[in-house]
Order: structure tokens, then sequence, then C-alpha cells
């Protein structure tokens, strides 16, 4: 899979996979573009023979040192090869290079999968939010020092 950062071009893409990857709680153009024009922000796509597969979505608090992830995601027909682990990688690493001692997120409790990931990247669980994702659709906050 090649990373790189999101252009213009994979907007449709990138929604195709907030479509195919989340209900309520999905970006929508206006969010997504913002993102991508924001100089604290990163958005970046993986790529499998050229079709966007993947992307991850990040802030940057510079002036508080620590990064979050706003968004990480795998197309369902590419998910079990490691893609998603990947990307998050990359997202740490751009934060540490900006200066992040920590990355901070929202999983939904019932995405193990999810979860799995992060905790074997380090992620901890420091809190639950009742309701973040929707009605009855509670989240763990995690975080993970850089």
């Amino acid at each position: 899979m090649i990373i790189r950062p999101a252009e213009e071009e994979d907007i449709d893409a990138l929604l195709l996979i907030e479509h195919a990857c989340f209900s309520h709680e999905r970006f929508h153009r206006p969010y997504i573009e913002c993102l991508m024009s924001l100089k604290a922000a990163d958005v970046l796509v993986g790529t499998v023979r050229d079709l966007v597969v993947s992307s991850a979505m990040v802030i940057h608090y510079d002036v508080q040192g620590r990064s979050h992830l706003l968004s990480l995601a795998t197309l369902p027909s590419h998910r079990g090869r490691g893609l998603s682990k990947r990307i998050l990688i990359r997202t740490e690493e751009i934060a540490r290079r900006r200066g992040s001692s920590s990355m901070s997120l929202e999983v939904r409790k019932s995405n193990s999968q999810a979860i799995g990931l992060y905790q074997g990247q380090g992620y901890s669980t420091i809190g639950a939010l009742t309701d973040f994702f929707g009605p009855k659709q509670d989240a763990w906050q995690m975080e993970k020092p850089l």
C-alpha cells in the first residue's frame, strides 16, 4: 500500500470509504474539504493499485503538543491485511514530527477489531463517552504517548 496526503481528486473516494465504514458519524464533503485545507490537519489515503482503499484524518494541536485521530478506515473488501495499522503508524510518525507528545481518539465500544488494533499499538483507555456516536452508541476514549 502506498500512503500519501489526500488530494482534491481523492474526495469522492474518501466519501466512499466513510459511507462504507461508518453510519451516522461519517464525515461529509464540506468537512473533509475543510480538513484538507487546514495546516493543523492531515488527511491521508492508502492506495493499492491506484485505488484508494484506506484513509486517516488527524488534527494537530501544536500549542498543546498533542494530536487527535478523527477517522481511520479501510474498505471492508481490503480489511485483514494490516492496512489500517500501517496508516495509523504513519499518522503517529507525522504527529511526532509536528512535536506532538500524544495521540488521542474515540472508538465505538462495540468495535472490538478497532479496539484490538489500537491496544496492540499501545493505546490505553482513558475514559468513556455515552451516546458519542449516537443513541446507545457509546465510545471509549483512548490515548497513546508518542
